[in-house]
């Protein structure tokens, strides 16, 4: 749908340029806004201009963006020398993000993650509404996690995180603004998920038998997201199952090229390397799901939500998980997936073995989680609840107007409706 000269823009700053978890939701979002009533217009960091793909994307959709240096807090800043710099660069995004805010004419600043500021500034100044969509959760060091958690209830019309883990983390430190906190969880087209094929293209691509076990995981590489637990975890399923193989699907993030080494080397130190596939980031995640006969979600620290998972489910994949954040309130354990404690290499390979013993009932614990993700987690019922949001609080602004020129004329009174912290 076209934009018309009613839509009011909604200016999206955000923290990289990728195609991960909060990329692919920020491009849901501004791909499926209804363009009649809102125009998107999205701010990328200027240093991750050469990375990822969001921007190719923005453009072949048509969505109005930019690049700009916005300050993203990220931790190669805080080290010695590089904190008054980072400085001067967080002033002139502010700066910048203001001159945007008027000469758009934005109605609403959408911040997408806490590792964006710099528009809740602006957003603050120019006396504009901001939705704060917090995509993490924030554990060290504890002073800035205070800190981000403080800014984000106190410069935010609406905080929206993305899963009731995240919120009752937040709440956690700033325990007097539930009522500012809503809890919408990602939702994805899943139907491009469900099976296409029976896999077969991307097993011939690597080698991999029709009929071998084959166990996977998507995801950025990164200490936290587990995938050295999944090493462990393979060797010990190799035990019971030798013709089965192993895959990791994803990419570093910037200079954390060091944990790809170390996976690698812990690979053939398991002595796993024939049984063992890492490739890079790939966009044929649908084909990749197709053929796995189990996925894993082994992260060590609580995901704050996980959209592979979902993509993972949508796909039929019977899905082995662990036991916090975000999974906990999209699997059923033992009905719609398995849940396993973190950082136990034990109990993940046994719940993969069980998966791998009984196909039939794999199969049938992979439908349910279809089921459940198409009812939960669904792009539709995502796209509807953040629309809602935005209409109440420019309804709430609207009213607030007219109630300050209606001043004490009697018989006018200017209501405004609630957004609710509860799910």
């Amino acid at each position: 749908m076209a934009e018309t000269k009613n839509a009011r823009t909604v200016l999206f700053v955000h923290h990289s340029n990728d195609l991960y978890g909060a990329d692919v939701v920020l491009l849901e979002t501004v791909k499926r806004l209804d363009r009649s009533r809102f125009a998107p217009f999205v701010v990328l960091p200027e240093d991750c201009r050469s990375e990822g793909g969001l921007a190719a994307e923005l453009e072949r959709l048509g969505v109005r963006f930019q690049f700009y240096p916005l300050a993203v807090m990220r931790r190669s800043y805080f080290k010695p020398g590089r904190i008054f710099p980072h400085l001067l660069e967080f002033i002139r995004a502010v700066t910048g993000l203001i001159r945007m805010v008027r000469e758009q004419r934005v109605a609403i600043v959408h911040s997408n993650t806490l590792a964006v500021c710099a528009g809740a500034i602006a957003a603050r100044i120019t006396k504009t509404p901001h939705v704060w969509h917090v995509h993490e959760m924030l554990v060290s060091p504890e002073r800035g996690r205070r800190a981000m958690h403080f800014a984000a209830c106190r410069l935010s019309t609406i905080v929206v995180c993305i899963s009731e883990a995240v919120r009752q983390h937040l709440l956690a430190d700033q325990p007097k603004f539930g009522g500012r906190l809503v809890v919408v969880h990602d939702g994805l087209p899943l139907e491009d998920f469900f099976p296409v094929s029976d896999g077969s293209t991307f097993r011939q691509e690597l080698g991999i038998p029709a009929s071998a076990p084959f166990i996977g995981m998507v995801g950025r590489l990164n200490h936290w997201k587990g995938q050295v637990v999944f090493v462990h975890a393979a060797k010990m399923v190799l035990d019971r199952f030798p013709d089965a193989h192993f895959l990791v699907v994803g990419s570093v993030f910037g200079n954390d090229q060091h944990y790809l080494d170390v996976l690698k080397s812990e690979v053939e130190r398991a002595g796993i390397s024939g049984s063992f596939r890492i490739c890079d980031f790939r966009r044929d995640v649908p084909q990749i799901l197709s053929s796995l006969d189990v996925f894993v979600h082994p992260s060590l620290l609580p995901e704050p939500f996980g959209l592979v998972v979902i993509e993972a489910m949508a796909a039929c994949r019977p899905v082995v998980a662990t036991a916090h954040g975000g999974p906990l309130e999209m699997i059923e354990d033992g009905v719609s997936g398995h849940l396993v404690p973190p950082g136990d290499a034990t109990a993940l390979a046994g719940k993969i073995a069980v998966c791998l013993e009984d196909r039939a009932s794999s199969r049938a614990m992979g439908k349910r989680g279809q089921e459940r993700a198409l009812g939960l987690f669904h792009v539709s019922r995502y796209i509807e609840r953040i629309q809602a949001i935005y209409d109440a609080i420019l309804e709430a602004r609207l009213s607030a107007d007219f109630e300050d020129t209606a001043g004490s004329r009697p018989g006018v009174t200017a209501t405004r409706p609630c957004v609710s912290g509860r799910r």
